[in-house]
């Protein structure tokens, strides 16, 4: 089967390009490997089923259980966000520690538009501010 071509463009980071995955999200494409952050068949659907359901988090807020996340690789920030979202959503506490080698300047977070994907502008203002703080900026 051919992989189908998909929407890419430059980003402010000349280290990533944007690519728009199937189901309309977002993903990066680190530019010297052509490795991206998300499959291509939806960054959205797969953080929705990869990291909030698969892992548990999800039904755990839901049913209102306090909760603490590991993140190995935290990429655009999409699992967080979405957790941070629902998390606020639920009204319960989450405690979110992420580990990652080279953090998304918050410019290139924002050329991301997760809000049009829902999650509320604060949310993502105030990961582009833990970033900011993160990278000296």
């Amino acid at each position: 089967m051919t992989i189908p071509h998909r929407k890419t463009f430059d980003s402010v980071d000349s280290r990533w390009q944007i690519r728009i995955t199937d189901d309309g999200s977002p993903t990066l494409v680190d530019r010297d490997s052509g490795d991206s952050m998300h499959s291509g068949c939806g960054a959205w659907g797969e953080t929705q089923h990869v990291y909030l359901r698969n892992s548990g988090i999800e039904s755990r807020l839901q049913n209102g259980v306090p909760s603490r996340v590991l993140e190995i690789g935290l990429g655009s920030g999409m699992g967080c966000l979405m957790t941070a979202e629902l998390a606020e959503s639920t009204g319960v506490d989450v405690q979110y520690v992420a580990l990652e080698r080279l953090l998304p300047p918050s410019s290139l977070v924002r050329q991301l538009e997760f809000a049009s994907l829902g999650i509320r502008e604060s949310i993502i203002e105030d990961y582009c501010r833990l970033l900011d703080d993160a990278q000296g900026n």
